[in-house]
């Protein structure tokens, strides 16, 4: 190959690539044109917020969805043409053990040549037995037999007289009962007067139980006049129409600025009666 034929060969190369990346630009942006078709209508101002006039009608919220995981396809996942899959070589398991398929000997070498001995009896003692002396056992102390217990004296030994109090006879009456002097009332007053109180204090006074409070005692309710009733038979006279009676001071001052409807709300109220539709 010639020195001229390999600019040529890198400028084609190099177009070639810009036009592989430029398809994967265009494939890339048609699909997320086509995912997020709302979220493009809302920045062109093709949506509710666009075409609303009373600044009432709003969109909501929405984000850009992109499908991040992908990407764009690489040149290996272009050009890689997937095989079928082989059926797979079983595992060859390079520690196999030697597996007789004998019965085991569970008999030990120890048990096998270990011979029990039989168990000889107990040699008898050559001690001389013990001669048993059979003597009374004396439950009685030293302290029990040497005392002699002394009986109670025949004389009364009185106790010495040491009183801590003076002997003196109980007064039962107080100084105040000695000192007051009250006259005797009859027994038909003591008993008509024995509930009542006999010290004229706040907590008991003895007055009579006023059960008027202020209020009824001083209110004085007005006294309206008489009503005009007005009579079920009698026919109201109607005051004829005429131009301009519903007509108010607001209604001729206030210039609405905004007579034309929301397109915005328009669409909506629709939206909302064909659901209604559908659930009727």
């Amino acid at each position: 190959m010639s020195e001229q034929d390999q600019p040529t060969n890198s400028r084609y190369s190099t177009l070639q690539s810009n036009n592989y990346q430029s398809q994967l630009l265009t494939t890339h942006f048609g699909k997320l044109l086509d995912k997020n078709e709302a979220f493009f209508n809302h920045l062109k101002g093709d949506c509710i917020c666009g075409r609303c006039i009373c600044g009432q009608c709003k969109c909501p919220k929405m984000l850009l969805s992109n499908d991040f995981k992908k990407g764009q396809e690489s040149l290996y996942q272009r050009d890689f043409i997937t095989h079928g899959k082989q059926k797979q070589i079983p595992l060859i398991d390079h520690n196999v053990t030697y597996k007789s398929q004998l019965p085991m000997d569970i008999d030990t070498i120890q048990r096998s040549t270990y011979q029990a001995h039989t168990d000889a009896k107990p040699a008898e003692s050559l001690k001389p037995e013990q001669k048993v002396f059979l003597i009374p056992f004396s439950s009685s102390s030293a302290y029990r037999l040497d005392y002699a217990g002394g009986g109670m004296s025949s004389l009364k030994i009185n106790p010495p007289h040491h009183p801590t109090v003076v002997d003196m006879p109980m007064t039962t009456h107080s100084t105040y009962q000695d000192n007051f002097y009250k006259k005797p009332i009859p027994r038909e007053e003591f008993l008509t007067t024995a509930n009542k109180s006999s010290f004229k204090s706040p907590i008991s006074p003895e007055l009579p139980f006023i059960h008027q409070s202020t209020n009824s005692a001083f209110y004085k309710p007005y006294q309206t006049g008489k009503l005009n009733k007005i009579d079920s038979e009698q026919k109201v006279r109607m005051i004829p129409a005429f131009d301009g009676q519903f007509n108010s001071t607001t209604q001729k001052d206030f210039d609405d600025k905004n007579p034309k409807k929301c397109p915005s709300r328009v669409f909506l109220n629709s939206l909302y009666k064909q659901k209604l539709q559908q659930i009727a």
